[in-house]
């Protein structure tokens, strides 16, 4: 367990004692904390120092704090044994606004000014990740191949190559040869060799999503901008002796995430020419062996079956040429269909392994056989049957029963039971050809997301799905109705995974749906996604980009005329002003917003306006003048209007165009800790702020 001493004074003890309880939440930290360690009788400095020898030192910054001299004995002594040894020791954390000593300002600190919780998060990840313990972590593994026959040489090799820290093996072979089932099964066999295992589907060549899923099996709330991520995640992971399985690789991207130092890496693909491999040789994966594809028919079929048609056998596994895939399903369609043996089948053998796996399909009842196309029309990295289903209009029980088909011809695989979820293999997906399909998957996924608030754990698994919906809309938006909801869909996806702490996955559809407007010069509907790129890039401290943005969308309103989104790009500009400590340019900003507000009768950006301005003025030692805009806000003591505007939008799928982009918070810096903290978190303010870049069209 890692051990942590908060270094803080006695006059920050209320928050001190916040920041201990959150640490002590799983996965769980030794805290020392004065008050509870050092009991009547017993000599203080004997006890600190036993405090002093946890693993970090986590300095409270306040005013009270460097001005103690029982302060700086603590963090100085942390400081030089942090300098002597080269490994990290001292953690400073910015708690109230105070001179930074010397000897810290050029060092890592985490701010705590602008969004506690978020910060409470930032720090435990930096403590995990800097240290070689893990949080708890169950193996989020797919579902073990029902039947795996042979590649034991395969498997011994794998074994042996992975043993060594820093290794990356690959597999890069055709579709059917078995790449995946072996990755499974070698996860599966010999997991307890690592203390972790991480399955990565790649096929959606999305490495943001990719970073997203490998941060949640870890455990880990990073919340930072993509370069940021896959730096933390490459050096958690390399502080642990974990396998990395990257599955179905088509490009150089996920190259990004491969650690070394202690962790060891599998790569699958079906690609021979990808750089970042070309140094490492890869493991070969040959075809069945005969005696492979007898045992494989033995096991499916039975001995007595398939000893009476040895001739027969040969004449098909051959004409199969050896494709495990082939094999299997040849095999689960001489079990499951009457119509099928191994005579028929060796006697009118199709033309190549699609041709078979076509037979397949066509040969399972009209039921399955729907069901089956729907879920080619979903993520191939794995899906919820219940979205396969609604897609092909089944309820839960007639999904079940037409899976069933689908699975014991080995036609479908599963990726959790537990959670129903399932995926085909390349070559089925391609056979079954659920493109067809794909308005209806944007439409079941349009509504699952809809109901993202309530429904946000199914969402975060759905993931995949709505990333493929995206794509497909974004590729066809030309052709789709004026009404289509693209920009409902990125609204949804954006507030789920700004709210579970997946800001970089929000950013990207921001950029993406930017992109989108910018290239059909739509400023109309490229301002809001400007806006809401700036408030994550803002929240990240790229305040330099995210000012860059807002003059842009400055630029947008005053063409377009449109005074209630410059009021908002004045109070958002406003914001980095002040965080730059430019309080005169941060007011006469204000003063600007107010006039436009006042103009408008927009009561909601007054209120919000005479708070930012009080909390500037009031840090300036005017507070009579502070005060006076105080009494001017209005409704201060209850949820905003802007706020009961976003969670309507939610439920209507009807953004109002009042809260793109808005700043909805009062000014996220105060000397008062506990008023910043409740009136700032950033996802809060994202939440809140984003819009869907058109109303009823189809943005």
């Amino acid at each position: 367990m890692v051990s942590v001493f908060l270094s803080h004074s006695s006059k920050d003890k209320p928050f001190v004692r916040e920041l201990a309880a959150f640490l002590r939440q799983d996965p769980p930290m030794e805290v020392w904390l004065d008050e509870g360690e050092i009991l009547p009788g017993q000599n203080i400095v004997d006890k600190i120092c036993q405090g002093l020898d946890s693993n970090f030192i986590i300095l409270i910054l306040s005013p009270d704090s460097v001005d103690s001299h029982w302060v700086q004995e603590e963090w100085t002594d942390a400081f030089w044994e942090q300098t002597n040894n080269q490994q990290t020791k001292l953690l400073p954390v910015l708690y109230l606004d105070c001179t930074i000593p010397r000897l810290l300002r050029d060092k890592y600190y985490i701010d705590l000014r602008n969004n506690q919780l978020d910060s409470f998060a930032k720090i435990k990840t930096f403590l995990l990740t800097q240290h070689a313990v893990t949080p708890k972590h169950i193996n989020q593994l797919p579902t073990r191949p029902p039947l795996f026959i042979g590649r034991e040489p395969e498997l011994a090799e794998l074994r042996r190559r992975l043993s060594e820290k820093g290794t990356l093996v690959h597999i890069a072979e055709m579709a059917g040869k078995g790449k995946t089932a072996l990755a499974k099964e070698f996860a599966h066999r010999y997991e307890t060799d690592f203390e972790a295992v991480y399955w990565l589907p790649c096929e959606s060549d999305n490495l943001v999503a990719i970073a997203g899923d490998l941060e949640r099996q870890i455990g880990l709330s990073l919340g930072t901008d993509l370069d940021s991520l896959l730096r933390d995640l490459k050096h958690y992971c390399s502080q642990k002796r974990c396998l990395l399985i990257l599955d179905n690789v088509e490009s150089e991207d996920p190259a990004k995430l491969i650690p070394g130092g202690a962790a060891s890496v599998l790569v699958t693909m079906r690609r021979c020419d990808l750089r970042f491999l070309r140094l490492y040789p890869p493991l070969d994966l040959s075809f069945f062996t005969e005696d492979e594809c007898f045992a494989l028919f033995r096991e499916a079929l039975g001995a007595e079956s398939v000893n009476g048609n040895e001739t027969q056998c040969r004449q098909l596994f051959n004409r199969l040429g050896y494709l495990p895939i082939a094999v299997s399903v040849a095999a689960a369609l001489i079990k499951e269909d009457v119509r099928y043996t191994v005579e028929s089948l060796a006697a009118n053998l199709p033309v190549d392994v699609t041709e078979l796996i076509h037979d397949a399909i066509q040969a399972l009842d009209e039921a399955p056989r729907h069901l089956l196309t729907a879920m080619a029309a979903c993520a191939p990295e794995g899906f919820a049957l219940s979205l396969a289903a609604e897609i092909a209009g089944f309820n839960e029980t007639e999904a079940l029963n037409s899976l069933q088909q689908s699975v014991a011809r080995s036609l479908a695989g599963e990726v959790s039971r537990a959670d129903r979820r399932y995926r085909l293999h390349a070559l089925v997906r391609e056979a079954a050809n659920g493109k067809p399909l794909a308005p209806q998957h944007f439409d079941t996924v349009h509504k699952r997301f809809a109901n993202w608030e309530t429904n946000w754990r199914q969402c975060v698994q759905d993931l995949p799905d709505f990333q493929l919906a995206f794509t497909w809309a974004l590729s066809n938006f030309d052709g789709l109705a004026k009404d289509f909801p693209l920009g409902e869909l990125a609204y949804y996806g954006c507030r789920l995974t700004d709210r579970v702490g997946r800001p970089a996955d929000a950013f990207e559809i921001c950029e993406r749906m930017a992109l989108l407007f910018k290239e059909r010069n739509d400023d109309a509907k490229l301002q809001p996604w400007l806006n809401n790129q700036a408030l994550i890039l803002r929240g990240w401290g790229r305040l330099d980009e995210a000012l860059a943005l807002h003059k842009k969308d400055e630029e947008i309103c005053l063409a377009l005329n449109d005074q209630d989104g410059l009021q908002t790009c004045y109070g958002n500009q406003a914001i980095i002003l002040q965080i730059w400590g430019w309080p005169d340019e941060a007011l006469d900003l204000l003063k600007k917003q107010e006039e436009i507000c006042l103009a408008l009768g927009n009561q909601d950006g007054l209120e919000r306006n005479y708070g930012n301005r009080a909390l500037i003025l009031q840090s300036r030692g005017r507070p009579d003048e502070a005060l006076a805009f105080s009494r001017n806000r209005k409704g201060s003591a209850s949820p905003s209007a802007t706020n009961i505007a976003c969670r309507s939008a939610t439920t209507t799928g009807r953004p109002s165009s009042t809260i793109w982009g808005g700043s909805t918070k009062p000014w996220p810096f105060s000397k008062n800790k506990k008023r910043s903290a409740s009136l700032s978190a950033t996802s809060q303010t994202l939440a809140t702020a984003i819009g869907a870049g058109g109303s009823s069209n189809a943005a």
